[in-house]
């Protein structure tokens, strides 16, 4: 009877060591199974996209219109003397007349002014004069030899738009009597923009005036 006992006994231990070795190697076997992640899972069905590339942004175009050419002597032209002044007719094909410069001296000190004036064409030159400037600017008490700048745009508008104009320098004031005026060298012989040029109401080739003009072309 002990013996059928012991023997019962003995198999039970054997049955439960069978069992809990048969469980670690399942979870061995689990423990080793590698493991999918959701992450690598949308890598593998995602179909990859390239970078959307963007379309060079268009730039603006500047032309330029000089009203002379740098070759031989500097030569100051006074504009002092009552009616003087000096003009130049130029086309603006497309775009916009967005400013203009002039060199001027003021013979070493600073004091006087000149105004500038801007005129639609309008048949010949005392015609456009006669009429009402659309832009006017005086300078006063420059420096002497200074770059004079006018700005032609606006909040509202890029500049002056495309057509034929006449640009004028002249009305002179120096109560100290030394003088204003302009710096002139060669007339410029490729006149693609500019019309004429003048002096005193008359068209001039023999100087042409150290200034030209910008004109911007917008992008599209």
């Amino acid at each position: 009877m002990k013996t059928r006992i012991l023997a019962l006994c003995l198999a039970a231990v054997m049955s439960l060591m069978t069992l809990a070795a048969c469980g670690a190697d399942e979870a061995e076997e689990t423990a080793d199974a590698p493991v999918e992640t959701v992450e690598e899972t949308a890598a593998e069905t995602e179909p990859e996209t390239e970078p959307e590339t963007e379309a060079p942004k268009k730039r603006d175009k500047h032309a330029y219109i000089d009203m002379y050419v740098q070759e031989g002597d500097r030569t100051p032209i006074s504009l002092l003397k009552e009616g003087s002044a000096v003009a130049a007719r130029i086309v603006v094909a497309e775009g916009f007349l967005e400013e203009y410069s002039i060199a001027c001296p003021s013979w070493s000190d600073n004091v006087g002014s000149l105004t500038v004036k801007i005129f639609p064409w309008n048949t010949d030159y005392n015609t456009t004069v006669a009429g009402e400037p659309v832009f006017s600017q005086t300078y006063v008490d420059y420096e002497d030899n200074q770059t004079l700048f006018g700005e032609l745009f606006t909040e509202d508008s890029r500049g002056l738009p495309a057509g034929e104009y006449l640009w004028w320098l002249g009305d002179g004031v120096d109560a100290g009597g030394s003088g204003v005026g302009l710096w002139s060298y060669k007339c410029p012989t490729d006149m693609e923009g500019l019309v004429e040029l003048y002096q005193n109401g008359q068209v001039t080739t023999s100087a042409g005036w150290e200034g030209g003009f910008t004109i911007v072309i917008p992008a599209e």
